[in-house]
């Protein structure tokens, strides 16, 4: 009746079967009726509901069921957190193939993440989830090689998975091998390698490259020097926050390098930097401050 298989196609009296048969305990009945709630076929969706069948069916040995479970915890459907058995499903949804899971539980092992930190382990979930394009897994696995906490550090294998993942498009991963091109780390120092994967990263929205990038410009460092694409990239990751990008604009407006001289926008993001308790920041505007004074007291 759900698939038409040899009848008319009928959701409703599928799923009218399907709830009499879970009623009476039946386990792939209840996963049925779960998968029907969680993705709203021929009935309306309702996750919470979909996730109450799926436990009914686990716990009466569907391993579907627990997989699905799993699923719907790294996708953060229904409110499984706090269920007391969310590894259990976590690890159902791993087994069974699903890469998130899979990734999931290997970041798990990496941090100790209600587990014990176990670098076998982490390795051995991130490398199925990097088989299956994972790129997130990918760089999992190039900052783990380069630890030598959890496993024997291997910088070959580090610096393969690293690559992957910035060729695979992730932001953070192209940032950390534009630095390591910048620094000579595991490969050939070349600036302009470096600024390469810097601007990729910061045109995907990455402002930690943003500012990678801003201070090659504005040192003329791999690319012809030019402050105001510098501070045009520094503004961006003052935008967001680091703190250092916000000195840097700030230190652009108070002197006029690349942008026109604004001694108020410069008090502006130097007082934002301040207000992370950065000790440079805090003692360029207490200079402000003084210069300021005096000027009022002349």
């Amino acid at each position: 009746l759900l698939e038409g298989t040899g009848v008319e196609r009928d959701k409703a009296e599928a799923l009218r079967w399907f709830r009499a048969a879970a009623d009476q305990g039946h386990a792939e009945a209840q996963n049925h009726l779960g998968v029907a709630y969680a993705e709203g076929d021929g009935v309306k969706r309702d996750d919470m509901e979909g996730a109450r069948w799926y436990r009914l069916a686990a716990a009466g040995g569907s391993e579907d069921a627990e997989y699905n479970l799993g699923v719907m915890y790294v996708e953060g459907e229904a409110d499984l957190e706090d269920d007391p058995e969310r590894l259990r499903w976590l690890r159902a949804a791993a087994e069974g193939g699903y890469p998130p899971a899979q990734f999931d539980m290997g970041c798990m092992y990496l941090d100790g993440e209600e587990v014990e930190p176990d670098g076998a382990k982490a390795e051995k979930w991130l490398l199925r989830a990097a088989d299956e394009g994972v790129t997130l897994a990918m760089y999992e696995l190039g900052q783990l090689y380069t630890r030598d906490d959890l496993l024997p550090r291997d910088e070959a294998k580090a610096l393969d998975y690293l690559r992957r993942a910035a060729e695979g498009g992730w932001p953070p991963a192209q940032n950390v091998y534009g630095v390591m091109h910048s620094e000579g780390a595991l490969v050939k120092q070349d600036e302009a390698e470096a600024v390469k994967w810097f601007r990729k990263a910061a045109a995907a929205g990455s402002f930690r490259a943003a500012h990678n990038l801003a201070t090659a410009c504005h040192e003329g460092r791999g690319v012809e020097k030019d402050l105001k694409e510098a501070a045009r990239w520094y503004t961006m990751a003052a935008e967001q926050g680091l703190v250092f990008s916000q000195i840097a604009i700030g230190l652009m407006y108070l002197n006029g390098n690349g942008v026109e001289q604004d001694e108020d926008e410069a008090e502006k993001w130097l007082r934002m930097a301040a207000a992370q308790e950065d000790p440079l920041a805090i003692r360029m505007v207490e200079v402000l401050e003084g210069a300021e004074e005096s000027e009022s007291g002349d």
